[in-house]
């Protein structure tokens, strides 16, 4: 009986201790949790329309914590917070700011996009640095804006969560320094209104008006292109308003940034008509990127090879460049007319080639220029065409290709030579029964083609880089192919649509840099472009229209 009460007497200590040893892991582990749960500090800020901000921080009661967020949240002008004792224990500081700017650690941006006033009002996190207090708190913002909220960034990094129309909350750990950006933006109705009405009257008069149905798929191809844009710029979390507006703003906003448009759509315009020409001959001539480049490292050794006067170095070096680049585009045309290897083949073949042989030619020493990059030595001052306004690079080029364009025109619909080109690419057959040379057609239209894709080339070495560099070029010859095929081959309609390439590179540049939408969106643009372009039996079924 006796052992039975001690056994049971153990056993009963034995249940306590565990039990008693339990409690206090528990305890220990609550303590634990309890002393490494970070106080939470409440800013919730009200900005008005008129630039104004009203701020109310709430802390804990800790005396260490609420002197930190008078001084990070409020500024030290003590006299104009208001401090008040919440039911909870916690403690309320409050402030009005007649300007945001006034309230530390609060910055405002003003951007006119010209379809909307952007601002971006920026937090710093934290702004006074204090290791120790700062490691055990947190902070939640709560920002509420006169208009709805576009998106929220942390240190330049787009953040998702939660935004509710004009408010946000955010909720950040204060253990080091950054910065959080809010944006938001007025519209402006009238010219958004103004530009969708020409729009509409443009549809309508291509639609209706017969004699400009013509135009009709490309301009629905346009509209369709920057519809889309918008709905990606919508899905990456930026406003389409603003994005638009900032392109307009890059290209209308000053006279540079025009001028950077027109210098952009120079070479484009040339490239374009060496498209349109062989097009109208039923050929593809993809060579305009070689071609180009050709008439550059010709007008580059040109350049800087002969010492003439200018109003003799430069023509000299607009018809040495074109007769080169003209003469290489010839090769794809004899290998046509002689073999029938499909010039899409073989202007490919050649494009290749001119990459490395040019690649290769300018690293020698001839032509290479002392240093590290491949270049070729710097022209002459004479061979540099003159420029319209000081301190921009934008030059008569512009005038040139303008020129060429009504010539190339001239001579497609007003010449025996275009008609004999404009009959072989309608039926080749036909065209040979009705006593035209094919092969000289061919052979003399890829000529053409490889002359005006050498006078692009010629333009931009004497205009702007003033020297032949590798990699300089790329990207001409293929542009000039969707500026061709957006307006139908048309040289005239070529001016227009080079125009509307450069308002995108240039503006698409500016967009990126003012509110961050990726440059590659203008790739889209042009991509979806030529898509309805090439496409445009969906068009014409979407508009019920015959074809011609």
């Amino acid at each position: 009986m006796q052992n039975k009460i001690l056994k049971s007497g153990i056993k009963f200590i034995s249940h306590f201790n565990t039990m008693i040893l339990v409690i206090l892991l528990i305890t220990f582990a609550f303590s634990a949790a309890h002393a490494d749960t970070p106080a939470l500090i409440k800013v919730k800020s009200t900005i008005s329309q008129d630039g104004s901000m009203y701020r109310e921080v709430i802390t804990p009661s800790n005396p260490e914590i609420n002197n930190f967020a008078k001084i990070e949240f409020l500024g030290d002008a003590t006299s104009e917070i208001k401090t008040e004792t919440l039911a909870d224990g916690t403690i309320k500081l409050s402030r009005t700011f007649q300007d945001l700017e006034d309230c530390v650690g609060v910055l405002m941006v003003q951007k006119d996009l010209y379809f909307s006033e952007r601002f971006q009002v920026r937090q710093s996190i934290p702004q006074y640095f204090d290791e120790k207090i700062m490691k055990n708190i947190k902070a939640q913002f709560e920002f509420n804006m006169p208009e709805n909220i576009i998106k929220v960034q942390k240190d330049r990094k787009q953040m998702r969560g939660q935004i509710i129309g004009p408010m946000t909350i955010k909720e950040f750990a204060l253990d080091r320094a950054g910065n959080m950006d809010i944006f938001y933006q007025y519209p402006n109705y009238k010219p958004i209104l103004a530009v969708l009405a020409i729009v509409l009257i443009l549809f309508i008069t291509a639609k209706f008006v017969k004699s400009f149905n013509f135009i009709l798929v490309p301009v629905l191809a346009v509209i369709i292109a920057f519809i889309f844009a918008a709905l990606v710029v919508y899905f990456i979390g930026e406003s389409p308003i603003s994005a638009m507006g900032a392109m307009y703003s890059g290209v209308f906003s000053s006279k540079t940034n025009f001028f950077n448009m027109l210098l952009a759509a120079t070479p484009l315009i040339f490239t374009g008509l060496a498209v349109a020409v062989s097009f109208n001959c039923n050929l593809f001539n993809i060579g305009g990127e070689s071609q180009l480049m050709v008439g550059a490292f010709v007008a580059a050794w040109i350049g800087y090879n002969f010492q003439l006067p200018a109003f003799i170095h430069i023509p000299f070096a607009f018809i040495g460049a074109g007769l080169a680049a003209g003469l290489y585009a010839m090769i794809a045309g004899w290998l046509r007319a002689r073999f029938q290897v499909h010039e899409v083949i073989s202007t490919i073949m050649l494009n290749y080639i001119a990459y490395t042989g040019l690649g290769y030619l300018v690293l020698l020493p001839y032509f290479k220029e002392e240093g590290p990059n491949p270049q070729t030595h710097e022209i002459l001052n004479s061979a540099m065409l003159p420029v319209f306004s000081h301190g921009h690079d934008l030059n008569y080029g512009f005038i040139f290709a303008i020129l060429t364009a009504l010539v190339v025109w001239f001579i497609l619909y007003k010449t025996v030579i275009g008609f004999n080109i404009r009959s072989v690419g309608f039926n080749e057959k036909a065209a040979e029964y009705g006593g035209i040379n094919i092969s000289r057609c061919i052979i003399s239209t890829m000529f053409i083609s490889g002359l005006l894709a050498g006078f692009g080339g010629t333009e931009r070495v004497l205009g702007l880089f003033d020297k032949y560099n590798s990699t300089a070029f790329i990207g001409y010859g293929f542009d000039g192919i969707a500026v061709s095929l957006l307006v139908n081959n048309n040289p005239l309609g070529i001016i227009i649509s080079s125009l509307l390439f450069g308002f995108l590179k240039c503006g698409g540049s500016y967009m990126n840099r003012e509110i961050g939408v990726p440059v590659e969106l203008v790739v889209i643009v042009q991509a979806v472009i030529i898509f309805f372009i090439a496409a445009d039996k969906i068009v014409k079924n979407m508009l019920k229209l015959k074809d011609a």
